[in-house]
């Protein structure tokens, strides 16, 4: 090979070097959790984070978490699970998954790709079904969280730790979660014993459409996802994003081979 085209690749390779550096991590496709065409792991880990019904779908897993009495004596990470709801109000399309928030504990989705990478989340479609149940069924009556009781809101972590959180104070635990509104303020709308039309704007009505909320900067290698109400979650876009220390190792690496190249 002749010094001319030596030096010519080498300035080349050292150039791919050079980008790869200032392009940072490359993404892969997008991956689309719709809970319509994946299943249950039939043998999900033992019950630690894990609940029984661990979804699969895309190469991603989701997992129900539950993180009861958090901040007291009793609290304790117990089998949380998911609830896959089949197509059953008007406007939805196909299945999604909900999560309740219950007096006294957390609860909510863990997401995480089945080969260990790292990813970042797009967007995720929402769509609140209650606000508040206290009134009429005393465990629905959620914590008493930072936002108001009509205001449900969608918290979102890539660094939240379940096993350390046990007697974390609520406080402490939202410190972890970015909080994004998702309440379109509907008002629940129904008949009563005697023919009349009341409402009610503790709780949305049944046909609430689902919203869709753009996720930014974010990245890691599991995403939590839990609400301050009941909540259904679908449609999560997601797509796998190298650590950023990849990309500069490789980039590194071939700017040197770039420069070896040049000097042989």
């Amino acid at each position: 090979m002749g010094l001319e085209v030596k030096r010519a690749l080498g300035f080349l390779v050292a150039l791919t070097g050079l980008a790869l550096l200032l392009a940072g991590p490359a993404a892969g496709s997008p991956i689309t959790i719709t809970f319509d065409s994946g299943g249950y792991d039939p043998n999900p880990a033992p019950c630690n984070q894990h609940g029984p019904y661990d979804y699969l779908e895309g190469g991603a897993r989701i997992e129900g978490f539950w993180l009861q009495d958090y901040g007291l004596p009793s609290a304790e990470v117990i089998c949380g699970h998911t609830h896959i709801d089949t197509t059953s109000y008007p406007g939805v399309t196909g299945d999604a998954i909900k999560n309740h928030q219950w007096k006294d504990g957390v609860q909510g989705i863990r997401i995480t790709l089945e080969n260990n990478q790292a990813f970042s989340v797009l967007s995720i479609d929402t769509r609140v079904s209650e606000r508040w149940f206290g009134d009429t069924k005393p465990q629905f009556e959620r914590p008493d969280w930072s936002w108001d009781a009509d205001d449900v809101h969608m918290l979102v972590s890539t660094t939240f730790n379940l096993a350390n959180s046990l007697n974390h104070s609520l406080t402490q635990i939202e410190s972890y979660f970015t909080a994004y509104s998702i309440d379109d303020q509907t008002i629940y709308s129904y008949g009563d014993a005697q023919g009349n039309t009341q409402t009610r704007p503790n709780r949305p009505g049944r046909t609430t459409p689902f919203s869709t909320t753009q996720l930014q900067n974010n990245i890691g290698t599991e995403f939590y996802f839990l609400s301050t109400g009941g909540t259904y979650f679908d449609n999560i876009v997601l797509v796998e994003t190298p650590e950023p220390g990849t990309a500069v190792l490789l980039g590194l690496g071939l700017a040197f081979l770039g420069a070896r190249q040049r000097r042989g």
